[in-house]
């Protein structure tokens, strides 16, 4: 589902799949004795509309979320609907969350954002039910969670490292967050380069209770390899990882590609990282896509692609452009290797899991 949100400006983005539904009676959040709110919802699964239409988000804070306290508009374009939903202007956003039930024995939980429009409150569900709801008729119990200063990030995340990464630079291993704009960091293919920028991202434990896709995967200590990485490393889920191994060039053509980490979970030591408190994750920027050493296995830095910059904030999009111009003609730099698409780079995991090779040389 593309989504765009700009900071300080309302922008439209395409809700097709979008499930809207009036709140019955009113929904009071009380974060006073904790982070996290919870109440009991009865959803009406009779009421929640799927609807093509417009959303409209004004990105006040300008880190590329959707956050208690701003606004959004929505348009009621080609809806079939029992409850009457009126087009919303100005409505402001009261929380952010995810609404979990069970549904035929299996635990469900989808994002949610509460809104207020005059007198009514309403729940958007901006990535829609899951389809196990097709399967229930009626009122489904349900529990919805809001967070203190959880935001909904439209997109699937961004490729980066999590705090404590040590990144191999001229000046010898320093953790990523301690690097600044002009280091230079040993790259694989071009040497040592500067970084051109840094940026992050932190997300609470209540963006990672509402978002699970956004949990990091820890990569083992030798997960890769002999001795890859040196210690454990922790990134993003979309974070590509150089694969090597042979059958990599039988499946693939090349002997070389870059696998999300998120499709290495088949491997043993690749895993989602357990329960935390909340994480940040750093991204570094180069004149091109490099590929760097992080913990010692050779992992990319961020490739400016379009899904990239949807997912960094819109002040974190502002500083790409003004130093990379030319993203805004639409020109992407070349990858510094291939990049294996999802369905694809989990067949190749698991083949390689089967064999029992390592995914470097």
């Amino acid at each position: 589902m593309p989504l765009d949100i700009v900071r300080g400006a309302q922008m439209s983005f395409d809700m097709s799949g979008t499930a809207i539904q009036r709140v019955s009676g009113l929904i009071q959040i009380d974060f006073s004795i904790g982070n996290e709110y919870q109440v009991n919802y009865p959803l009406n699964l009779g009421s929640l509309m799927t609807q093509t239409g417009t959303l409209t988000a004004d990105d006040q804070n300008g880190n590329g979320g959707i956050s208690a306290g701003e606004t959004i508009d929505h348009n009621n374009t080609d809806i079939l609907f029992f409850d009457t939903i009126p087009d919303l202007s100005n409505a402001t956003v009261l929380g952010v969350g995810y609404m979990g039930g069970i549904v035929s024995g299996l635990v469900v939980r989808y994002p949610v954002i509460l809104v207020a429009s005059g007198s009514s409150q309403y729940l958007i569900y901006p990535e829609g039910p899951p389809d196990l709801l097709t399967q229930v008729t009626g009122t489904l119990n349900t529990t919805l969670h809001f967070y203190a200063n959880a935001q909904y990030y439209p997109g699937g995340g961004v490729p980066c490292f999590a705090g404590g990464t040590r990144i191999r630079t001229r000046r010898g291993e320093i953790a990523v967050e301690a690097l600044r704009v002009g280091d230079s960091v040993l790259t694989v293919d071009d040497g040592y380069q500067p970084i051109r920028w840094i940026g992050s991202r932190h997300l609470s434990s209540g963006d990672l209770a509402m978002s699970p896709q956004l949990r990091p995967i820890r990569i083992r200590s030798g997960a890769l390899g002999a001795g890859v990485p040196e210690v454990d490393l922790v990134v993003s889920p979309q974070h590509r990882v150089l694969v090597q191994a042979a059958v990599a060039e039988r499946m693939l053509g090349e002997a070389e590609v870059l696998v999300a980490a998120k499709h290495l979970l088949a491997l043993d030591g690749v895993e989602v990282a357990g329960a935390m408190a909340g994480i940040t994750y750093w991204h570094i920027l180069f004149d091109g896509h490099q590929l760097v050493f992080s913990a010692g296995a050779v992992t990319e830095s961020l490739y400016t692609g379009s899904e990239a910059l949807k997912s960094v904030s819109t002040a974190a999009r502002d500083e790409i452009f003004a130093l990379f111009p030319q993203l805004l003609a639409g020109v992407r730099p070349s990858p510094a290797r291939p990049l294996v698409p999802g369905r694809l780079a989990a067949r190749l995991a698991e083949r390689i899991s089967l064999n029992g090779k390592a995914l470097v040389r």
